[in-house]
């Protein structure tokens, strides 16, 4: 009877052991209390005569962002569902201030709101936002003074070059690189690879760099080209309209001419390299 009870005690401390192990350990109070603690956020001023917004920042990942699944391409490192890096440390706390007036409007985000980006506009009129969501990541727009905003419908972020993905042209228009609304479905990689790696020095000694996230096959130049081509669309704030920019295409940086007048496009063109990050390819302008 006694080893049956010192049998049956044993199997309840060991379930109670295991079980204990499948779930999320808490380090001590005092530990949490340093790192629930708010940081100081930072001010971003354009000009300092006129405004200028406070933008406070997590400083902690959270499991849903870890758990996000992610690619690895051409040097960048990317979330199939945001078609963009994952946002470590997004914004939750933005005031808008007006140095002129003495004045501070907070501008009203939930908390599950995950804001990548913040910019105003040149003349401090306007302010954007951009959000991670289930679906993609949204861009917001807002007026400076009442502080409302509302999204830019049917448009989908695509982050995946992670620059100059969008910006103002003045204080009405925003230029942004978007996800193409019909793009096909994912490509699919087969059981067979289509064509072999080839790889050529031309009988001269290769100078080998170390490099991560790399192109490793056929199939992920397709994936390249998938998540990294854009359409470069501009979205009038006043007007509430979208007007397409050129052709599909990878374009890395975008800037605009002084006068908003022209638009500088970089895009990045095959051949493709498995040795070398995107920044490295060859680029039309």
């Amino acid at each position: 009877m006694r080893k049956k009870v010192l049998i049956g005690m044993l199997v309840i401390i060991l379930s109670v052991f295991i079980f204990a192990e499948d779930s999320y350990k808490k380090p001590p109070r005092e530990i949490i209390e340093i790192f629930n603690n708010l940081r100081s956020g930072y001010m971003k001023i354009d000009n300092i005569e006129k405004r200028g917004a406070e933008i406070n920042y997590r400083h902690m990942v959270d499991l849903k962002t870890i758990s996000r699944k992610t690619v690895e391409l051409a040097g960048e490192e990317i979330s199939p569902v945001l078609n963009g890096p994952i946002e470590k440390y997004p914004y939750y706390d933005i005031k808008l201030y007006d140095f002129k007036k003495s004045s501070v409007n907070k501008i009203n985000i939930d908390e599950e709101t995950v804001v990548r980006d913040f910019i105003l506009s040149p003349n401090n009129k306007k302010y954007a936002f951009s959000v991670s969501t289930d679906d993609g990541i949204k861009i917001y727009a807002g007026d400076f003074n009442s502080g409302e905003y509302k999204q830019i419908e049917n448009i989908r972020l695509n982050d995946s070059f992670d620059a100059d993905n969008f910006f103002w042209i003045d204080d009405k228009r925003l230029l942004i690189k978007a996800v193409l609304s019909n793009r096909k479905e994912r490509p699919q990689k087969g059981e067979i690879p289509s064509s072999p790696v080839v790889e050529e020095t031309k009988k001269t000694k290769s100078r080998m760099r170390t490099y991560t996230n790399l192109l490793k096959n056929e199939f992920d130049k397709k994936l390249f080209d998938y998540y990294f081509e854009s359409r470069i669309v501009i979205y009038d704030t006043a007007q509430k309209k979208i007007k397409k920019i050129g052709s599909p295409g990878l374009y890395d940086h975008v800037s605009v001419s002084p006068n908003g007048k022209y638009i500088l496009l970089e895009e990045v063109k095959r051949p493709y390299s498995y040795r070398v990050p995107n920044y490295y390819f060859s680029k039309d302008y």
